[in-house]
């Protein structure tokens, strides 16, 4: 049986749509259409209900599903595996990371890698939505996550640092009445504000992309709650006067199990360590300008 129609008949009970499977896959709604098409003539039953709505997964398509996700997880197996035998320093690394530690913080640390390393391929997706290790969409994540939870057990890593957040302002601004900006449009009365040096100042605006938010703060539209590591480093910025320090986020690094033991996974994540060790007071706000 074709694997390529097996993991488009995934796709599309997964997202519900011809056009989800398509967007998930990254191929022509046409190509999920003619392949679904092609898959249940073959077999002689209707996988999916074709509804206004979107496509809904029939009690034949309910009865194999189990099956293809098993299947999928064992091809999936196969890639990590033969992956994690490559014992040389060359080759792809795949390596994700959310937009604000790439577009501001590390992607000089990253290019000084890729100079000292010129046979590792570097594959870097930046996104605010994490990528999944076990399909191996990426060898290397880092993620930013709230404090206490944990990855999931399929994945190994270490938490990098506990980051710091501060209320921060324009230096032009200093010493001027400024409206909060939160990060979404329900922060009318968030706890954020009323814990904070200025609890009776109003959100005025939200943005809800952070290094967005940083942007507007540094063109002087308003205060807001940054993290230490990007804020410090901005010479338009300063804390808001008596400022309190508070913990943010945390950062891990992480890689599938399969592959802890690969050599290029192993060399960047002892890189990538380092420099977060050498910038430790920086993310845990003890650097304040």
């Amino acid at each position: 049986m074709d694997w390529d129609n097996l993991k488009i008949f995934l796709a599309v009970a997964r997202r519900g749509s011809v056009r989800g499977a398509a967007d998930e896959l990254t191929i022509n709604q046409s190509t999920v259409s003619r392949r679904i098409t092609a898959f249940e003539k073959s077999i002689g039953t209707k996988l999916f209900e074709k509804l206004p709505s979107g496509y809904v997964i029939t009690e034949a398509g309910e009865s194999i599903l189990g099956n293809v996700e098993t299947i999928e997880e064992k091809v999936f197996s196969i890639d990590r595996s033969l992956f994690s035998q490559k014992d040389v320093l060359s080759g792809s690394l795949k390596l994700a990371l959310p937009v604000p530690l790439a577009t501001d913080m590390l992607m000089p640390d990253i290019s000084a890698f890729a100079r000292k390393h010129p046979t590792i391929r570097l594959d870097i997706s930046v996104s605010a939505s994490p990528t999944n290790l076990a399909k191996r969409e990426t060898d290397v994540a880092i993620r930013i996550i709230k404090i206490g939870e944990t990855p999931p057990e399929y994945l190994v890593g270490r938490k990098l640092v506990t980051y710091a957040e501060a209320a921060y302002v324009a230096r032009s601004r200093v010493n001027k009445v400024n409206c909060w900006i939160g990060n979404s449009e329900t922060d009318i009365n968030p706890d954020w504000v009323s814990e904070s040096v200025f609890p009776n100042i109003e959100v005025g605006h939200s943005i809800d992309n952070l290094v967005a938010r940083l942007q507007a703060v540094k063109s002087g539209m308003g205060m807001a709650i940054l993290p230490c590591g990007l804020a410090d480093t901005e010479k338009e910025l300063i804390r808001v006067p008596n400022a309190i320090l508070q913990p943010g986020r945390e950062i891990w690094l992480l890689t599938h199990v399969d592959l802890k033991n690969t050599p290029r996974v192993k060399l960047f994540k002892t890189f990538i360590h380092e420099v977060f060790t050498q910038r430790k007071d920086l993310f845990e706000g003890k650097t304040p300008k």
